[in-house]
């Protein structure tokens, strides 16, 4: 049985303002959930900016009069912009979401020559995530044709690309949306070598992290369990990270190189998490989602903050 994947209904207006607005080509990203019996849903196509695309050379040699095979017309992306693109983009997407694979709007001669730059784009996107990119979709200019290709896992090959069935349809019914707040405290030497603060930053975030991931959800009081499904409870779902009482107390990392400290400073705040769920999840898989958003949390948003005060702090 090929693989099969379904776009939510909305990307169909999409589709008709790529159309309307004459757009010769366009590339970008598959956004969307990966589901555990292997069918995957698409909810947006986030088009790269600043990502050209050269038909140029498809539009001279489909203009001459000679007649070419679609083997011979050339078409040049920007690989390394959708590639920063992806990797950005993963790092900033709520918990159960991730970057599924790469589009290409444009003529369907252009689509064969692209393959190879469409992998080099997946590989790149797939480096270090947890959900690896392996989905191709091209969509024709022309006809509306939407031609989805899968890569297998583990190869880095367009030779191993298979069909994969794509088909539109409501995708709002079958998710929900789960948040959570996380009170975060973190102790920190106030140290002269930006390089000693870093790793002390380091250390107290990766520290702190392992606390939510250590911690248990609770929703409207109950723990969450692999007993009970998402759909079985009351919306909208906010669920409370109760930690462990070893994480507990402010977490600082130590060193012998007491001498350089001149004080300490305590950090506190509230990690805002947002999870993409199934209402088929279980409670407990749901909630895990929800921990991995998180830790993404720290890193982006609350380390250059940290460095960036204790570092003007020290210079007081």
């Amino acid at each position: 049985m090929a693989p099969a994947c379904q776009g939510d209904e909305s990307l169909e207006q999409h589709l008709q303002a790529l159309l309307q607005s004459r757009t010769d080509a366009q590339v970008g990203l598959l956004i969307g959930r990966s589901g555990n019996n292997g069918r995957n849903t698409v909810l947006v196509w986030l088009p790269t900016p600043h990502a050209p695309i050269d038909l140029q050379s498809v539009e001279d040699k489909s203009s001459r009069k000679q007649k070419r095979s679609p083997q011979d017309m050339q078409l040049e992306l920007a690989v390394e912009s959708v590639v920063e693109h992806g990797v950005q983009v993963a790092a900033m997407l709520p918990g159960g979401v991730s970057v599924l694979g790469v589009y290409l709007y444009g003529p369907d001669a252009a689509f064969p020559k692209a393959t190879h730059q469409m992998c080099q784009m997946l590989d790149g996107i797939a480096y270090g995530a947890t959900t690896p990119a392996d989905k191709l979709l091209f969509i024709s200019s022309k006809s509306r044709r939407l031609l989805c290709k899968q890569r297998s896992a583990g190869t880095a090959s367009s030779a191993a690309l298979h069909i994969c069935e794509f088909k539109l349809g409501p995708t709002s019914p079958n998710i929900s949306i789960m948040t959570c707040r996380y009170q975060a405290t973190i102790t920190l030497p106030i140290l002269d070598s930006a390089q000693q603060l870093s790793t002390h930053v380091e250390a107290a975030v990766a520290a702190e992290s392992q606390c939510i991931q250590q911690s248990i959800g609770s929703i409207h009081g109950v723990p969450a369990s692999s007993n009970t499904l998402v759909q079985d409870m009351q919306q909208p779902l906010v669920v409370e990270l109760l930690s462990p009482p070893t994480c507990c107390f402010p977490t600082e990392h130590r060193s012998t190189e007491e001498a350089s400290v001149s004080g300490r400073v305590l950090l506190e705040g509230v990690l805002h998490g947002r999870a993409v769920v199934s209402k088929k999840d279980t409670l407990a898989a749901a909630v895990d989602l929800l921990k991995v958003s998180l830790s993404p949390t720290i890193w982006w948003q609350v380390f250059p903050c940290i460095m960036l005060g204790l570092l003007l702090y020290s210079k007081l």
